[in-house]
This record gives C-alpha cells, sequence and structure tokens, in this order.
C-alpha cells in the first residue's frame, strides 16, 4: 500500500474525502459520520460540493468504532454517573447523541436521511479483546511497512 501512494497521510477525514472529491487520490478510508457533516453544510458550502463528489461504501461487515464511559473511582457522585451512562446507553439518550452527529445510536436505526441513504450496515464480529491482542502487532506491521 505504501509504495502505490504519493502521500500516504492527510490530517484527518475530512482531508481525505477533499483529496479523494479532487481526485487526489482515489480512494480513503474515513469514518462515515464526517462525510454525512460535510454533506449537511456543517462545514461549509465548499465542503458540501466536495462530500457530493463522493462515495460512500460500507464494508459488509463493518468495522464499528468504540466509544465508552466509565465512573471513575473516586467520584463524589457515583449514583448520578452511573445514571447518567445508564441514559446515554437508552434508545433515547443514545439517539439524543447520534443525531446531531450523525453517528449510528446504539440500539436504533439512525433515522437521519444523510446517514440513512448510506445504506445498512452489519456490525464485524472483533471485540475489543481482539483489538488490545493484536493492537501491537498492528503498530510492528505498520512501521515494518514504512508508514511512521
Amino acid at each position: 500500500m505504501i509504495s502505490n501512494v504519493s502521500k500516504p497521510f492527510f490530517p484527518g477525514d475530512i482531508s481525505i474525502v477533499r483529496a479523494v472529491s479532487k481526485r487526489k487520490c482515489g480512494i480513503g478510508i474515513v469514518n462515515h459520520y464526517y462525510v454525512a457533516r460535510m454533506l449537511a453544510g456543517v462545514n461549509g458550502r465548499r465542503d458540501a460540493l466536495y462530500a457530493k463528489k463522493t462515495t460512500v461504501l460500507t464494508p459488509n461487515p463493518a468495522h464499528v468504532n468504540i466509544s465508552a464511559g466509565g465512573v471513575a473511582r473516586y467520584a463524589t457522585n457515583k449514583t448520578a454517573a452511573i445514571k447518567l451512562l445508564e441514559y446515554l446507553a437508552s434508545p433515547s439518550g443514545s439517539q439524543g447523541l447520534a443525531d446531531p452527529t450523525f453517528e449510528h445510536p446504539l440500539k436504533e436505526v439512525n433515522q437521519n436521511p444523510i446517514v440513512k441513504d448510506f445504506g445498512p450496515f452489519t456490525p464485524d464480529k472483533v471485540t475489543v479483546e481482539d483489538l488490545g491482542v493484536n493492537n501491537s502487532l498492528a503498530i510492528k506491521l505498520m512501521k515494518d511497512a514504512g508508514w511512521d
């Protein structure tokens, strides 16, 4: 992969979408919600136009980023903190987080029309434990390939 790209690093997902739309690179791997935000005009009209020049292809199964919450051991209000986390993990709380960020809610289907247009997806079966076990090997492989 490294030898097939002239510029192997872009500073973020939005810059990758811009580069693809300008034909500076043929494909890019990004989180869908950056494209959705661009399409919605969150970043301005120019980025909305760039995003319209791209196509989102979702693999099946698709990798799902992991978000987590926790309560600090010495938190002064653990009961309220736990209630907040329980609410955020509920269908209502999850949807409330997902709608403005164009992400998928934890338990429901995203109702945002932009995200729905990307189509359905099946989450992969990779566990947090799998990621932890393979993290150091993945970093070694990237370094060995020259991806600094």
